[in-house]
């Protein structure tokens, strides 16, 4: 167990660079917090410590100091290199980050990443592009989009251990949607989609940036393959088929993982029991015009009659 001085004065570190990094804002009551915590529960971790300290400085946010979200995602952002440090084996040093050759490689041989990767790039390729990750990019997050990228986004291992880095994410995808360009501009072409990446001038769907590189492989994927084989099936019928398979799972509470159904009584869609066709639907608007006309005589006779 770390000490309570030993936590002061890491956390008394971080606040001197913090505020030379923030000068509009003032860390005297953020700095006194941690002390306060850190005397009356000593048995605090100092992961559990910098947990209290991130939701101090979301309560901090407000018109005036909106830069207190960069201040949480600076603290998380350590957690995650702290986590993803201990993982891999590797001294998180400055920057947090660790090599990325052997991450591709241990991720690809337990079955997260596909093994595309290797197969298509170097060793030397791959350090290569390695020299160009830039932590210092994970400060542009703020600490919601980083939280749900780590969340969501990042690569874990079967037990949801933190292994990916955002820069890390950045560059695998990257390298993915770059993978069938010709060898000669294929690394130019990586290093400049990382740098819009990266500097978040550029984003991509939610299947690409959850899949690259992975194995695991999306049900949006799948229809898209399936479309390219099938030419004739326009995207409103893929589309609608998607709903469809979306709207019944959810009546019938299906886990992809577990086709089975679990015993929940639930009435299926009204409007998948049956598709009525145009000439139905004219039909039936045609009946209540005709009803509402007769409605309105029947009542007009009537206020003739009673006047």
């Amino acid at each position: 167990m770390i000490s309570t001085n030993s936590k002061e004065q890491v956390f008394q570190l971080l606040f001197e660079k913090l505020s030379h990094q923030y000068p509009q804002l003032d860390f005297s009551i953020l700095s006194l917090k941690a002390k306060q915590m850190a005397e009356q529960k000593p048995w605090l971790s100092t992961k559990a410590l910098t947990e209290e300290l991130i939701l101090e400085c979301l309560g901090f946010i407000s018109v005036e100091e909106p830069d207190w979200t960069f201040v949480a995602a600076k603290l998380f952002a350590g957690l995650l290199y702290t986590e993803a440090a201990a993982n891999r084996g590797y001294d998180p040093g400055e920057t947090g980050y660790g090599p990325f050759y052997p991450l591709i490689q241990h991720l690809t041989e337990i079955g997260i990443y596909d093994s595309v990767l290797l197969e298509t790039y170097t060793k030397q390729e791959i350090e290569e592009l390695e020299s160009i990750i830039d932590p210092k990019k994970d400060e542009l997050f703020t600490y919601i989009g980083l939280r749900t990228l780590n969340d969501r986004y990042l690569a874990k291992d079967y037990e949801k251990r933190t292994m990916e880095l955002p820069q890390e994410r950045w560059m695998i995808i990257a390298m993915t949607l770059m993978q069938k360009e010709p060898k000669e501009k294929r690394l130019t072409l990586v290093k400049e989609a990382y740098w819009a990446l990266s500097n978040l001038y550029m984003t991509v769907a939610t299947p690409t940036l959850a899949n690259a590189g992975k194995k695991i492989r999306s049900i949006i994927q799948l229809l898209y393959r399936y479309s390219r084989r099938q030419p004739a099936r326009n995207l409103r019928q893929q589309h609608r088929c998607g709903q469809f398979i979306e709207t019944w799972r959810r009546n019938r509470s299906v886990s992809w993982k577990n086709p089975q159904p679990r015993q929940r009584h639930s009435r299926p869609s009204r409007r998948f029991i049956r598709s009525y066709s145009m000439d139905e639907t004219i039909e039936q608007y045609r009946c209540q015009r005709r009803s509402a006309r007769t409605t309105q005589r029947s009542d007009c006779r009537l206020s003739g009659r009673l006047a």
